[in-house]
């Protein structure tokens, strides 16, 4: 505005370093000073500022502040050589802050809306559609709303467009993407990139040339602190001097510790950095991060979202959204330890064996101990070794223990093979099959091929393989997926001394 006036020091006379000529500066003057007393040209842009009451600014103000800066420019450069400072200088008029704020206001009524071709007149008083977070120009026509007789979704004051310029303003000078608002906070103090309060507003934020608000969501009650703990229901051993060591249970005190295993075990640690990524800008990786784990991320991050940056654990106050919340993590997970499973070429499934793990104490946690099913399956473990060591013939008691055997005598199957190169899969086959017939056959296939490795006196072995051949399942695989993916990926009743 006229009441100052800003030059780059570089160009300022004598002292710059591509210093203007005393000439050259007075033009520069002037010409910023001449700009005052230029009418706008747009009518609507004239009609914002008369319906606002800003009056002209009057030509002899703007003489006397333009000559002020010509007449006391050798003055200006003995103050400024004598300061030590970079990049712009900046001089203001001592006037009061009622008329600093009259003619920021004149500079930023006019351009406050998206674009004033949309503004109309009610009640004597502007309505425009607000400029933050709305792409609406000329370049975008497509944007208008086509079948209705309004054209824009909004409009807004001019008053509270100011108030909406403000909180971007303040949005962008913010050093966090994510930001959490306590329902009491007073905009006096810092704001911290994780609120203590449960009851708070959710901010994510874009920022560029502009700041957007990409995700926005009001979290009444939330669930931060957690009482989750990761069993080790397969038996999973350590590694170095602990191999023969079940690993002991982990015990996660918030949801951020418990995002960051769930992002490891579940999505190789793609999912934190990419809750708000592009699809297109996320990017696959042989061995790691397939296509099916990226489909499974871009159709379940709102969800993981949620709970793991939302704290909104299993409720938004409706039992349907539970029961949709714990069957959606039920199938991600399942869906996830199988792809998983796929990536593994060889016999290391000690990692997929932790998110299998991880899925089993996720749905304890969600369905509660009525419903462990990692408990169960530790309970089979325990039975059918102690029952396969017998010189009894031994029976499946249900399609569970069925399945789960199964997945043991398939993985000790495999693990016979002596191959130097192993690309493939080696479970992929086996959850290919639909019916316990189908599974039967795949595992005859496989012994099969690798019963010259198996000694005729392994009573263990021969039990099992023919309780799960002689036992007539009536559950299809798809239904009994964690038990067999447990008994392929738990301590192998095989390999026990």
């Amino acid at each position: 505005n006229y009441l100052s006036f800003f030059i780059k020091k570089d160009l300022f006379p004598v002292i710059g370093k591509n210093a203007l000529t005393i000439e050259e500066y007075n033009e520069v003057v002037k010409r910023y000073f001449a700009a005052f007393l230029k009418k706008p040209k747009d009518k609507k842009t004239l009609e914002i500022l008369e319906k606002l009451n800003f009056a002209e600014i009057a030509s002899e103000e703007l003489q006397q502040k333009r000559d002020f800066f010509i007449e006391k420019a050798n003055s200006l450069i003995a103050v400024i050589s004598a300061t030590n400072f970079d990049k712009y200088i900046k001089v203001f008029f001592d006037k009061e802050e009622s008329l600093y704020k009259k003619e920021y206001h004149r500079y930023v009524f006019p351009k406050i809306y998206n674009n004033n071709e949309f503004n109309i007149l009610v009640n004597g008083e502007i309505y425009g559609l607000a400029n933050d977070n709305m792409s609406l120009n000329a370049k975008k026509p497509f944007l208008k709303l086509k079948t209705t007789k309004f054209q824009v979704p909004l409009r807004i004051t001019s008053s509270k467009a100011l108030l909406t310029k403000k909180t971007f303003d303040w949005l962008k000078s913010l050093k966090e993407n994510v930001v959490e608002l306590d329902y009491k906070y007073d905009f006096q103090t810092e704001v911290q990139a994780r609120a203590d309060a449960q009851s708070r507003h959710y901010l994510y934020l874009t920022k560029g040339k502009e700041v957007t608000i990409e995700d926005y969501d009001n979290i009444p009650i939330a669930k931060r602190q957690i009482r989750f703990q990761l069993k080790n229901y397969l038996e999973i051993t350590g590694d170095g001097e602990e191999k023969d060591l079940p690993l002991p249970p982990e015990n996660f005190p918030g949801k951020s510790e418990l995002a960051a295993r769930f992002d490891e075990l579940f999505f190789s640690n793609y999912l934190r950095r990419n809750y708000y990524s592009e699809a297109k800008n996320i990017k696959t990786k042989p061995g790691r991060f397939s296509a099916r784990m990226l489909d499974l991320l871009l159709i379940n991050r709102e969800l993981l979202r949620d709970f793991f940056l939302k704290d909104i654990d299993k409720c938004k106050n409706t039992e349907v959204y539970e029961e949709d919340f714990v069957a959606r993590m039920d199938k991600l997970t399942l869906e996830l330890v199988k792809e998983q499973a796929k990536l593994v070429a060889g016999f290391y499934f000690k990692n997929v064996a932790k998110a299998l793990n991880l899925r089993l104490s996720l749905l304890e946690y969600f369905k509660g101990s009525g419903k462990d099913m990692g408990s169960r399956i530790s309970d089979f473990y325990e039975e059918i070794g102690f029952e396969l060591k017998k010189e009894d013939f031994y029976t499946c008691q249900n399609d569970n223990q069925f399945y789960f055997l199964g997945g043991q005598i398939a993985y000790y199957l495999v693990s016979q093979s002596e191959a130097e190169n192993k690309k493939c899969s080696l479970i992929e086959p086996f959850l290919r099959v639909a019916t316990p017939i189908q599974l039967k056959e795949q595992l005859k296939n496989v012994f099969n091929s690798y019963k010259h490795k198996i000694p005729l006196k392994f009573l263990t072995f021969r039990n099992a393989f023919s309780a799960v051949m002689d036992y007539e399942g009536t559950s299809n695989l798809k239904d009994k997926q964690d038990f067999f993916l447990a008994g392929f990926m738990a301590k192998n009743l095989f390999y026990n001394k």
